[in-house]
């Protein structure tokens, strides 16, 4: 059963990156900058994730993760039939120290117990026996500390938890333009 559902999690992301590679190569989202919000690769990801698992699974996007913090998860993905919980957080590593700090502390509040019990309040009799964190992170590959972290991901992250993991970029999209050898996206997960 893990492995199916560790299958299941780099299928999503290998079906996100050719949902990006489709798109990129019909629309640049973005005018004069490099700018990409969160929420199209988590979108991206929860429908590929969805679509992975099967008819059964489903996804909210925010999170609660606390009733007296306002604590949210960019998403969660429930999938009654492996009895699965994948809690996702997306960043663009734009400003690169920043962002993994933030991420490292995602991370942590993705693996507090007292979380998991609020997320999983309003499930009815589904009883999650698998959870997993998912951090999806795009980064554009413009200097040297940039181009290690993609080059090394997921070290970056101290957590040598994180056994499953993917990245991938565009520089293969039919366009000719620069940024194509720059703008990348990279998945990390671990079983909680």
């Amino acid at each position: 059963m893990i492995r199916e559902i560790e299958n299941a999690l780099m299928a999503a992301f290998d079906q996100t990156l050719c949902k990006y590679r489709q798109i990129l190569n019909n629309y640049y989202p973005a005018h004069k900058s490099t700018g990409f919000t969160e929420r199209n690769l988590t979108n991206n990801f929860v429908r590929s994730l969805e679509h992975v698992l099967g008819k059964d699974a489903f996804a909210w996007f925010e999170a609660p993760l606390s009733a007296e913090e306002k604590l949210h998860l960019d998403a969660i993905v429930f999938d009654p039939t492996t009895k699965s919980c994948f809690l996702i957080e997306a960043k663009r590593f734009s400003n690169l120290n920043k962002k993994i700090a933030e991420t490292i502390h995602d991370i942590q509040r993705m693996s507090y117990q007292a979380h998991h019990a609020t997320l999983e309040l309003g499930l009815g009799e589904l009883k999650i026996e698998n959870r997993y964190a998912i951090v999806l992170v795009d980064i554009w590959t413009e200097g040297e500390a940039k181009q290690a972290t993609f080059n090394n991901w997921p070290v970056c992250l101290d957590d040598a938890s994180f056994d499953l993991f993917r990245t991938g970029g565009f520089e293969n999209l039919m366009i000719e333009k620069e940024w194509k050898r720059h703008y990348k996206i990279m998945m990390a997960a671990k079983k909680l």
